[in-house]
């Protein structure tokens, strides 16, 4: 549950060279940039908790295209046109 806090806290610590030492800062600083991504079941259960998200959409892709500290992205289809849109999950 505190994913999102822990992540933010290490990225803001990657950035304080003045009271890190190098090796912590350069993997610490991985997480800017290489957010793990949350397991798809996860995912499944917050949008299941959007009323009428799941309802109105096709085809959600189950590997995001960006993930970053407190969400990440996936694409899907409106189930009336069709149109490619993205979800962003938090």
């Amino acid at each position: 549950r505190l994913r999102g806090l822990w992540t933010k806290s290490a990225q803001y610590i990657s950035s304080r060279a003045d009271v890190m030492p190098v090796p912590y800062i350069r993997e610490l600083g991985k997480l800017m940039d290489e957010a793990p991504e949350t397991p798809w079941e996860d995912v499944q259960k917050t949008l299941s908790k959007c009323k009428g998200l799941l309802e109105n959409l096709d085809n959600i892709d189950k590997r995001p295209i960006a993930s970053a500290s407190i969400g990440q992205v996936h694409v899907a289809n409106l189930k009336t046109t069709g149109e490619k849109v993205v979800v962003k999950v938090q």
